[in-house]
């Protein structure tokens, strides 16, 4: 998805006007996502804190529901 680049790349500055910029790229990410959609349980949005080992933790949780998932007969899920 355009724009996930710039959101991935994120780091804290102290001048105020880069900080304006990362945060209006956030929200031009947010707004993108906002707009998207799915059809029943084919798109799931996740929310991730911006906590130590909340990634890891995140990535654990949906190799889990992915194997879980693999066990469902419906090709669609």
């Amino acid at each position: 998805m355009e724009g996930l680049e710039d959101f991935n790349s994120y780091q804290e500055s102290v001048d105020p006007q880069d900080e304006l910029v990362q945060l209006w790229k956030i929200r031009r990410v947010l707004s993108q996502l906002g707009e998207m959609s799915g059809s029943g349980t084919s798109m799931v949005t996740m929310y991730i804190p911006p906590k130590k080992d909340a990634l890891n933790k995140a990535n654990k949780k949906l190799s889990d529901e992915a194997g879980s998932a693999k066990n469902i007969k419906s090709a669609v899920n």
